[in-house]
């Protein structure tokens, strides 16, 4: 969300256990103009958390991966995390 891209109006930003830091940087014009409701919400319950391995054992769920690296490169992950450009987790495998 953005000047150039301010979206629809009435929309919803729901961030969830807040993994990204504390610290959020954003237009608070864009949440007037375009009446955005901003939503936190907790990681959930230890239930909640069976309840979803559940559903991703049976594979009705699966996980969002943006890249897949080697752990040789686990340097250039962490600086691509940093940069925030991921969607979704970032895998280092051995």
């Amino acid at each position: 969300m953005d000047a150039e891209h301010p979206g629809a109006g009435g929309g919803r930003l729901v961030n969830v256990g807040g993994t990204g830091g504390p610290v959020v940087e954003m237009d608070l014009r864009l949440v007037f103009r375009k009446q955005i409701s901003i939503l936190g919400s907790t990681m959930g319950s230890h239930q909640d958390f069976r309840d979803v391995m559940d559903l991703i054992w049976q594979r009705k769920l699966a996980p969002v991966v943006d890249r897949v690296m080697p752990l040789s490169e686990g340097r250039a992950a962490h600086e691509y995390l940093e940069a925030g450009e991921q969607f979704g987790k970032v895998v280092l495998t051995p």
